[in-house]
């Protein structure tokens, strides 16, 4: 299973985000809360004695809510759902991710949109 796939299946598990995540951007029809995000396909990790069969992939995503509560709570339960990934196989068919590093999020309001986003970026290793 692609790692996105994966993901993508973990974080529609939790409460409210039920089809709710996306690729790069939610269509415009999409009702908050939910998520959107950006990575790629990554690189291959690299040891002395030469490239691995693992990788790291860097992850960029926003929770998007149109209430400062629903914000904290929805990113809440996200960073909980990230950290648990770590040493463990994430969606039905893996991969396993070895490690993941979560970095502070950043909170904003979206002038455009008026929507409230909380951007989190991590990297993780499978």
């Amino acid at each position: 299973m692609l790692f996105e796939t994966a993901m993508t299946a973990e974080l529609t598990a939790i409460t409210g985000l039920t089809d709710k995540v996306h690729h790069l951007k939610a269509p415009e029809s999409a009702r908050v809360p939910y998520v959107e995000y950006e990575s790629s396909e990554g690189l291959a990790t690299k040891t002395m004695g030469g490239y691995q069969a693992g990788k790291s992939v860097e992850v960029e995503l926003n929770v998007v809510a149109g209430t400062y509560g629903s914000l904290k709570q929805v990113t809440a339960a996200v960073v909980a759902k990230l950290a648990s990934f770590e040493g463990r196989l994430i969606g039905t068919s893996g991969p396993f991710i070895q490690e993941i590093t979560l970095r502070a999020s950043r909170e904003f309001y979206d002038k455009e949109t008026k929507l409230m986003k909380s951007a989190l970026s991590f990297e993780v290793y499978f």
